[in-house]
């Protein structure tokens, strides 16, 4: 639900004060290539994630309105706090 909630904020920015992303993968992009990931993918729009990923969705919004609680990599371990700030805000 982090990747739609996120697409919806970004897309419709006046209808959500914040999204919380919690245990939210960092990159969506990265689950493409992850062996054994639990994700089914035709949930998603054909492509969609050639175009952009939640990283790049992040960066689009107002400052504080994205805030990644417990982002994890593509494998589900949970990140700390500074990796997924270096990935979301230094990138």
């Amino acid at each position: 639900m982090g990747f739609v909630a996120l697409s919806a904020a970004f897309l419709a920015p006046a209808v959500w004060r914040r999204v919380i992303l919690y245990r939210t993968p960092v990159s969506w992009a990265e689950l493409k290539s992850e062996r054994g990931r639990v994700t089914n993918f035709a949930h998603y729009l054909v492509g969609v994630l050639e175009q952009f990923d939640t990283v790049d969705l992040c960066r689009g919004l107002q400052p504080g309105k994205g805030v990644w609680a417990s982002g994890t990599d593509a494998s589900g371990r949970v990140l700390a706090e500074l990796e997924v700030y270096e990935v979301v805000v230094v990138e």
